[in-house]
């Protein structure tokens, strides 16, 4: 599972559904604010819109967090792009959120 805050023009969406296909397996959620008709209606109807979910809420909302919890099931692995708001409290928000999805590792030695 990759979560991918900020939207934008969809790239990162289409290159991480990209590895997903290729990998045969995973799934994208990105998430924006707003995402325009235009980026959305690119997004929905490309050969890898099967791979991508779209969440348009702000990403530290309780939307777009029970959106993304929806989506994982027990035993995925997580990976998260925070690529939103880029001001230091959006993004210490976007941390305190997301860290509890992200699998912990503990290495000996560190």
């Amino acid at each position: 599972m990759i979560i991918d805050t900020g939207v934008n023009q969809g790239g990162s969406a289409m290159f991480f559904a990209s590895l997903c296909k290729n990998q045969g397996k995973g799934r994208v959620i990105s998430i924006d604010i707003s995402i325009s008709k235009n980026v959305r209606q690119d997004i929905e109807s490309h050969l890898l819109a099967a791979y991508i979910t779209l969440i348009e809420a702000d990403s530290v909302s309780k939307d777009a967090l029970s959106g993304v919890e929806r989506h994982i099931e027990k035993g995925d692995r997580v990976f998260v792009l925070l690529d939103s708001d880029h001001s230091k409290s959006h993004v210490t928000r976007e941390l305190e959120a997301y860290a509890r999805l992200v699998p912990r590792v503990l290495y000996g030695g560190l």
